[in-house]
């Protein structure tokens, strides 16, 4: 369980790290730390945007290409999971 903490504080830093910080009308975003799970070899991030994208496309692309360089580059199976902003 211990290994799960650690491995959880891991891919949230990773993510936080990792999430875009321009190029979006949706900036900043955050990874809700509460919703963090791991579902099998997977980990589950929750990620809220500061207001809803309009459009959507190209916060979904940026979604899956942090997906895509979390498992390239730093060895790590995560699924980005967009939630809406209060």
């Amino acid at each position: 369980m211990l290994q799960d903490a650690n491995e959880k504080g891991l891919v949230i830093d990773t993510v936080r790290n990792r999430l875009p910080k321009e190029g979006l009308d949706v900036l900043p975003l955050r990874v809700i730390e509460e919703g963090v799970r791991k579902e099998g070899e997977w980990w589950i991030v929750p990620i809220q945007a500061s207001r809803v994208p309009n459009p959507r496309y190209p916060y979904y692309e940026a979604l899956a290409e942090l997906e895509g360089n979390l498992e390239e580059e730093d060895h790590m199976d995560v699924v980005i999971v967009p939630v809406d902003p209060d």
